[in-house]
């Protein structure tokens, strides 16, 4: 309201017609109404590309070094795992456990040993579901919701610049009846 206001303030004083094509070139992505209008629906847009990654593999990496009255032993693990939707996991990775008592009984030849695998929850194959495809269709659906209450919000603020355009055009339509009024009456009293 207060960006309307100063707008067509600023357009009364620079010329004395209102023009609504001046107003309107004010009215960019770059102005700060707008961006905060259009900041929900930019947020849920990345929340839902973040959910829709076809490829966002995750890396875990553990070591460990423990130190007993007898002897030492030390352990490390390098896993990445990748996510598929509708519950299924794979991973492939390298662990190694050394020393007089192995990690968590974790028995390891000398090179370690390699892991490849796939984790899958059946409920969620069975059914279509998953964490993941949840979360792909919940950001979905809040870009969807967020996309309507940007436009809603643009909707408000242009009405409210419209308003406020047409307060003050007819308080200088007004003016300029009151000079006219006023002109007649002093041209009377000569």
């Amino acid at each position: 309201m207060r960006f309307a206001l100063l707008l067509i303030t600023s357009a009364l004083y620079a010329q004395n017609l209102l023009d609504l094509n001046a107003i309107g070139t004010h009215l960019t992505p770059e102005n700060p109404y707008i961006q905060s209008a259009l900041l929900p629906q930019n947020i849920a847009q990345s929340h839902y590309l973040e959910a829709d990654a076809p490829f966002d593999p995750r890396v875990g990496a553990q070591y460990e070094r423990k130190r007993y009255p007898l002897g030492d032993a030390d352990f490390y693990d390098l896993t990445l795992t990748q996510s598929l939707p509708y519950g299924v996991e794979l991973f492939a990775g390298h662990r190694k456990a050394e020393g007089v008592a192995e990690y968590h009984n974790i028995k390891t030849g000398d090179e370690g040993e390699w892991r490849i695998g796939a984790k899958v929850d059946l409920f969620s194959l069975l059914h279509t579901t998953g964490n993941a495809y949840i979360t792909r269709e919940t950001s979905a659906l809040s870009w969807q919701q967020s996309k309507l209450g940007a436009l809603d919000e643009l909707r408000t603020l242009g009405l409210s610049i419209m308003r406020s355009y047409f307060e003050a055009q007819y308080s200088a339509e007004a003016l300029n009846i009151e000079r006219e009024m006023l002109e007649r009456v002093k041209s009377r009293q000569q």
